[in-house]
């Protein structure tokens, strides 16, 4: 009688023992809320491995073939957060043995992703797709092609649309699998962000809708800390405040010692607090100086806005407006000029962790009425002071309101503890946003195309 389906049994026995090690790891801190020391985690999945590694080393004889037996080991040691010589060693002997066995590429492209040589992590994952097409190596393949874009600058758009076609690709073996929508998400992130995709609002669409895909998959939005990350970047963007600290909490109860994720959650907090503050209390301007501020609002302030305005395709006409005068979105046909009161940059806030990429200042119209104003693409060190006039044309407003508990988010008591001493936040203001500097007038001239910058955000991605 052939012992084939119990060497099968058993290569599938350690598997899942092995898929089980890696859940415990990324579960570890959901299920251990009190952990006050990152190395625990550690510590207990290491007192874990070591076990199962015996576990398998018993069986040596058993499997199907040597290589079998080695590719559990190098699975097994890579579970840890780190590059692993052990795991490494183990697959590079397994492949030897066995050049055609796909999940050991796959794993060793996993072992140079954590090693950070792209070059042979891109190899690892095209042998195996030589092989055999499998959504690991694509979904690989697809976050590594991402990195080669410092490396090759000249050739990034040909790069993100490779690892576009690739992480779509992936999505043929599953649709409804979170981890291709999530590398998928990530592509459509860098591609928004880079000179190519030009901040198209259909891309950033495409990329929200990734993200919100990956988050069906229990599998992913239970395990994924990364994920949560890169959404409350592309939230914050689209200040959609409520979700960013929904996201960043969720990603500090899957890593609470993530000292970036802690350090935005606790800079963004500061930061809408001080906002509120500012507008609240008028910039902190005594009030002489604020009145004096704002009844030097005049005609000429609105620069070539008086009136009408002609673009390149069409003439406009303008009205001049007050804030009470906006509702939320796109105001067309009308103009908005005011005072800066104050300046709300994260250096200057107590927030200078926070990982925010516009330029964020206070206004104050002629009624003496206050909102915040964030300017997005604006050229390094340019930028506007208080007593600056300021001319918007066709203002989008965005109407902040939404209450947040930090105890009702946060899970773990030492990181709560250290975020802040409130746990009830309130925040109620309005928001101007300018995605395009060279639109605005500031001290009745005109700004040009050398204010204009591009933002750049590289997604946090983690592969495990």
């Amino acid at each position: 009688m052939s012992d084939k389906p119990d060497k099968k049994i058993l290569f599938e026995k350690f598997n899942k023992k092995i898929d089980d090690l890696y859940t415990f790891r990324d579960k570890y801190f959901i299920l251990n809320e009190s952990c006050t020391n990152p190395e625990d985690r550690l510590r207990e999945l290491n007192i874990k491995l070591d076990s199962l590694i015996g576990e398998i080393e018993s069986e040596t004889e058993n499997f199907e073939s040597k290589a079998i037996y080695l590719v559990l080991l190098g699975k097994a040691y890579n579970v840890t957060p780190d590059f692993s010589q052990k795991s490494f060693d183990s697959l590079t002997k397994c492949l030897k043995l066995d050049p055609k066995l796909v999940d050991g590429w796959n794993y060793l492209g996993e072992c140079y992703w954590k090693k950070r040589d792209f070059k042979m992590c891109k190899n690892c994952f095209e042998q195996s797709l030589k092989l055999n097409k499998n959504k690991l190596a694509l979904r690989g393949l697809s976050m590594v092609i991402r990195q080669l874009i410092t490396s090759e600058p000249k050739n990034t758009k040909n790069l993100i649309d490779e690892s576009i076609r690739l992480a779509k690709e992936s999505l043929q073996f599953d649709f409804k699998d979170g981890m291709s929508w999530y590398i998928l998400a990530n592509c459509y992130v860098s591609l928004f962000f880079s000179p190519f995709g030009q901040q198209n609002v259909t891309i950033l669409k495409q990329a929200i809708s990734a993200f919100n895909q990956a988050l069906k998959d229990e599998s992913v939005a239970q395990l994924q800390s990364d994920l949560y990350y890169n959404k409350s970047m592309i939230s914050m963007y689209e200040e959609n405040w409520s979700d960013v600290l929904n996201c960043l909490s969720k990603a500090l109860n899957l890593d609470p010692f993530w000292h970036e994720v802690k350090d935005n959650l606790k800079g963004c907090l500061k930061f809408l607090s001080n906002i509120q503050e500012m507008i609240k209390t008028k910039g902190k301007l005594k009030s002489k100086k604020f009145q004096s501020l704002i009844d030097e609002i005049q005609k000429s302030d609105l620069g070539p806005y008086v009136g009408s305005y002609q673009t390149e395709k069409e003439k406009i006409e303008l009205s001049q407006c007050n804030l009470k005068d906006l509702k939320p979105g796109l105001n067309t046909n009308k103009v908005l000029v005011g005072k800066v009161i104050c300046t709300l940059q994260p250096k200057t806030t107590d927030a200078e962790n926070l990982n925010i990429i516009c330029f964020t200042c206070c206004i104050a119209d002629s009624n003496g009425d206050c909102a915040a104003l964030t300017i997005y693409n604006l050229a390094i060190g340019d930028g506007v002071i208080i007593g600056n006039s300021i001319a918007i044309p066709e203002p989008w407003l965005e109407r902040v309101d939404f209450k947040f508990n930090l105890r009702e988010n946060l899970k773990n008591q030492t990181i709560l503890n250290e975020i802040s001493d409130n746990m009830d936040f309130e925040f109620k203001f309005d928001s101007i946003r300018v995605e395009n500097p060279s639109v605005l007038v500031v001290k009745g001239k005109k700004w040009g195309k050398d204010k204009v910058s591009s933002a750049f955000f590289v997604p946090k991605v983690v592969q495990d």
